[in-house]
């Protein structure tokens, strides 16, 4: 996540933020799914919506390539 996305967590600044990460992949994971659940992505996870998803966590730019990017790993680890 970006610095700037920290309220999804529960830390208080981008700093803390970043220094659980670094401490934790416990803190990432927990991290990624505040992400979602605050940006109400649950649905295009759950729908495979890759372009959705992507456009909302990496923005507008480069969709096509990081939807495909991220379809294509998902359909190797099911």
């Amino acid at each position: 996540l970006m610095g700037f996305n920290y309220q999804v967590t529960k830390h208080r600044s981008a700093k803390a933020m970043v220094t659980a990460f670094q401490d934790s992949c416990e803190e990432q994971i927990a991290g990624f799914f505040g992400f979602v659940e605050k940006n109400n992505l649950l649905g295009a996870v759950r729908d495979k919506d890759w372009v959705k998803f992507t456009r909302t966590y990496n923005g507008p730019g480069n969709v096509p390539v990081y939807s495909s990017r991220i379809s294509k790993a998902m359909t190797a680890i099911e």
